[in-house]
């Protein structure tokens, strides 16, 4: 099954250039690893295992590596961070009411974390500022450095203009125009979000749908799989009913608590939900686009047990009951989930990982919790954060606040030496320049004379808003070296026009223009 791929919406024009597309809704694990076997076979530079992937037994171990050890040694379980906050995945997952109040202890513990994860994050940045300093600049850094300043010039480029390209092992600074400017990241904010999630669960973590029976009642409860489709329901109904009592009439029960009351994000406008992104809740079936998808879920679940011989009496909201059996389970992996919100730019998918973010560090996976977990996160891998404002995961909010800075040292935490095993999901979810995702050649991307040498060289994240157009990404430059980059637009209305200039900017770092 599919639909229209749906990016971020503002003012009636869509967002990332992805209008009248269709895309699976969720890709089977054969279909994931045949594309990602012939995307490895483009660019392995840029996707395989690599010098910038493997971890290093060397004395002079590179700041990431070092700063991964001391992690170590600190202890940071997030399973028990979660389990002292009381309202936790594990702890939601028994059955555990969901905590609306912090105590005092936890508060001071929530206090230690956040002032641990500021020193971690000074210490890092330190180091990685020390190793940048010695780092000497190549030939090839320098051309493409004096070709940046005079390109970035461009009127056709449009509104304010900020840009910033580092080398992602020695983490130097190549060139930077304005980089540090907070501005609107549109769906850049998709790549911190990606990368946080992937520190706080991990690539391989399980997001399991669960159906438990109890006497007369049957409950579906969601654990934030937004890649449920109407398929895996149906497979949940068929376990289901082999369980159930076929003369007994069931209450089925929608369990959604996990994410609790959906509400809408500080700077969303009036016309995202339901078109753009549907209210995030921890329920939802083929990402149909609903103001309510639980109870939607729900009632297509009391379809399908209909379907099987089930007598459902009733459809309504309310929590699983402690003592219920698990009879049926379906799981996607976190990983699965980063790919397609990467491939695709999808909204809902960066809402849920954002919450789950929150879930996983014992926060309310409110806004404001996704928000602290996931700068605690970033904080925690060495991003530098200095200006970063955010209310979403998505970057639908015009109120988020990155720098092009930002953005590159995202990337380079993603793609630092020793991070391949946690963060391998980024390099194969970010599309690749004329060939796939939204920087496929159908949207117009890499063609142009001074774009098409990099096509299927360059990965990047692309961002839309009306009067927003980012692109963050990573590729080789001509020295061979990696090299992460950013390039953000405001205030000029979004045109093809500035997207292929952009492409183009991206092409200069790559070498071949």
């Amino acid at each position: 099954m599919s639909r229209p791929a749906r990016t971020s919406h503002d003012s009636g024009q869509h967002l990332d250039h992805h209008a009248g597309t269709h895309r699976h809704r969720k890709f089977g694990t054969a279909a994931v690893s045949a594309a990602l076997v012939a995307t490895t076979v483009l660019v392995p530079g840029l996707v395989a295992s690599s010098y910038d992937d493997e971890p290093s037994g060397k004395p002079d171990a590179s700041p990431a590596v070092r700063f991964e050890r001391a992690q170590q040694a600190l202890g940071a379980d997030r399973a028990d961070r979660a389990d002292r906050a009381g309202h936790g995945r594990q702890a939601k997952r028994a059955g555990h009411p969901h905590q609306t109040e912090r105590t005092e202890q936890q508060r001071v513990e929530r206090g230690h974390e956040i002032r641990r994860a500021k020193q971690i994050q000074r210490k890092v940045l330190a180091e990685q500022a020390e190793h940048a300093r010695r780092a000497k600049p190549t030939s090839a850094d320098r051309r493409m450095a004096a070709k940046l300043r005079h390109r970035i010039e461009n009127d056709q480029l449009g509104g304010v203009v900020t840009g910033h390209v580092a080398d992602v092992n020695n983490g130097r600074d190549v060139w930077s125009e304005d980089g540090h400017r907070a501005m609107m990241p549109a769906s850049t904010t998709k790549l911190g979000t990606a990368v946080a999630a992937l520190k706080a669960l991990g690539p391989h973590h399980k997001l399991t749908t669960e159906v438990r029976l109890d006497d007369k009642t049957i409950t579906i409860v969601g654990g934030g799989d937004e890649l449920l489709t109407s398929g895996d329901l149906s497979a949940l109904a068929a376990k289901t009913a082999k369980r159930a009592d076929k003369r007994t009439p069931y209450r089925l029960r929608v369990d959604d608590s996990l994410f609790g009351r959906p509400t809408t994000s500080p700077g969303w406008t009036s016309g995202y939900q339901p078109g753009n992104v549907a209210p995030v809740r921890s329920l939802i079936v083929d990402q149909r686009q609903v103001m309510d998808t639980a109870m939607d879920a729900g009632h297509l679940f009391a379809d399908a047990l209909r379907a099987r011989g089930v007598k459902v009496a009733s459809v309504h909201r309310s929590e699983a009951p402690k003592d219920a059996a698990t009879v049926a389970r379906h799981s996607t992996p976190v990983s699965e989930v980063v790919i397609q919100m990467l491939q695709y730019s999808d909204n809902d998918l960066a809402e849920g990982l954002q919450r789950l973010t929150a879930v996983e560090l014992g926060l309310e996976p409110t806004w404001r919790g996704g928000a602290q977990a996931q700068m605690q996160m970033l904080r925690e891998l060495g991003v530098d954060t200095r200006g970063m404002r955010l209310y979403d995961g998505s970057g639908l909010s015009r109120a988020d606040r990155i720098s092009a800075a930002n953005l590159v040292s995202i990337l380079r935490a993603a793609y630092a030496e020793g991070r391949h095993a946690t963060m391998w999901p980024i390099k194969r979810g970010l599309p690749l320049g004329g060939v796939n995702g939204t920087l496929a050649s159908s949207y117009g991307r890499f063609v142009t004379p001074q774009s098409q040498g990099a096509a299927g060289e360059v990965r990047g994240k692309t961002g839309s808003l009306y009067d927003v157009i980012t692109l963050a990404g990573v590729t080789r430059g001509a020295d061979g070296r990696l090299k992460a980059y950013a390039f953000m637009q405001n205030g000029a209305p979004q045109s093809l026009a500035i997207r292929q200039g952009f492409d183009a900017l991206a092409a200069t770092v790559h070498g071949s223009w």
